[in-house]
């Protein structure tokens, strides 16, 4: 799982006006690993600790398919990992674009069961 952790210096407060500090997940998995971050994508770090759990494809849902969850399946291609999204578990406005371009950069999608982020 991921937590935005919105900087006081970040481009999301000077910028777009992001004043809001996300705070508790609003749900969680039991032995869930949580990864804090602090862009779109996920860091170098955060990609680590994913290697070191010697799963190569992981599952994404959330919110933002065309932001955040298309951020963080870039980051997961370009270091190796298989992203694939779970379009029934996610949503935002521009929903569908996403998913769109989801398809096109990373193959079919499928909901399975193996590693989720």
């Amino acid at each position: 799982m991921t937590r935005f952790v919105n900087r006081p210096d970040s481009l999301y407060r000077s910028v777009l006006g992001w004043n809001i500090d996300p705070g508790d997940l609003i749900f969680q998995f039991d032995n869930a690993l949580i990864l804090d971050k602090t862009g779109y994508g996920l860091s170098a770090e955060n990609l680590d600790r994913l290697r070191e759990t010697g799963c190569t494809e992981w599952h994404l849902c959330g919110l933002e398919t065309d932001a955040c969850i298309l951020a963080c399946a870039f980051s997961l291609w370009d270091a190796g990992l298989r992203p694939k999204i779970l379009p029934s578990l996610c949503s935002s406005p521009l929903h569908k674009e996403g998913m769109a371009i989801a398809e096109r950069q990373f193959g079919p999608l499928h909901d399975g069961n193996d590693c989720h982020v």
